[in-house]
């Protein structure tokens, strides 16, 4: 005799849930039996808290893979109430495009949309500090630009592997330092990005190797030495906003200095053909601003 075995404790409106009889707290979680997915689809909206059994559950987590696999899901929206949510919760929901985040989270976890190859809308609260290892990993239509938010403070790994309709990334300014949890994995793990602005100190390696269409890269104010921009050679513009060229010395190939156009702050040109590193860039401009791919 075969005995059913759910693997999720109640359905509450086509949404499932683990639940803490204790606490009244719930975590959304996979539907249907431990061998059998029930798939959720179309727009799925989950509540703040809901009533079962006379008992009101408030909604804290997404459990571990909570979504995975779910061809036919098109949009998910999370409540605020939410502050966790699992590795691969939404992993190879092919068909998903838009997914609404609460502003309560503070991690987007490894292989978190990964191979989401339709998703192309995403809206990462500012309450983000932490971008797992493969976290967009696949997601081929995400794009055409992302922003790494200020409050962001650790990159483990390569969160954005393979996103080839992502044309530009902004790190945002700050002053706060913004670690890789693996310097063994380049953290810009893609082929289409043209442009990049880096606008905060870096602990690991900017490496644009395979990044055939790089052509353009602004650098903040807030770069210090010590931080290390590894650029391809097949830069054409490089914009500098420091207005003291002698606090950060970069060290870029020849090539790079042969055939990249520096672009320097207004009255700061002499500045830069006297100080170490910059120096060597053949063609030094001032930037009045003619030049701005990104805003």
């Amino acid at each position: 005799m075969g005995i059913a075995a759910n693997a999720y404790d109640v359905e509450v409106d086509g949404v499932y849930y683990n639940v803490d009889l204790t606490t009244l707290e719930a975590s959304v979680t996979k539907g249907g039996d431990v061998y059998q997915q029930t798939y959720y689809s179309g727009d799925v909206v989950v509540p703040d808290s809901f009533t079962y059994g006379g008992r009101v559950f408030k909604v804290t987590a997404v459990d571990y893979c909570a979504f995975e696999w779910n061809k036919e899901l098109n949009s998910v929206t999370l409540p605020n109430t939410i502050k966790f949510i699992g590795d691969q919760a939404f992993i190879r929901c092919e068909n998903l495009m838009n997914v609404k985040l609460p502003d309560s989270i503070t991690a987007i976890p490894t292989q978190c949309f990964a191979f989401c190859k339709t998703l192309n809308h995403i809206d990462i609260p500012n309450s983000v500090t932490y971008y797992g290892n493969g976290a967009f990993e696949e997601c081929y239509s995400l794009g055409p630009s992302f922003i790494v938010g200020r409050n962001v403070q650790l990159l483990d790994g390569s969160p954005w592997s393979s996103c080839t309709s992502m044309e530009k990334i902004i790190f945002e300014d700050t002053t706060a330092t913004l670690e890789c949890g693996n310097r063994w994995l380049n953290p810009l793990n893609f082929s289409g990005v043209d442009s990049i602005y880096v606008g905060r100190p870096i602990d690991f390696s900017l490496s644009y190797l395979g990044m055939e269409k790089m052509n353009y890269i602004e650098l903040g104010q807030n770069l210090k030495t010590g931080d290390v921009i590894g650029i391809s050679d097949n830069l054409k513009t490089l914009v500098s906003d420091i207005m003291d060229p002698t606090q950060f010395v970069p060290d870029f190939t020849n090539n790079v200095y042969l055939h990249t156009t520096l672009y320097v702050p207004v009255g700061k040109v002499d500045a830069y053909r006297q100080a170490e590193g910059w120096k060597n860039f053949f063609d030094i401009r001032e930037n009045h601003g003619e030049v701005n791919k990104i805003d």
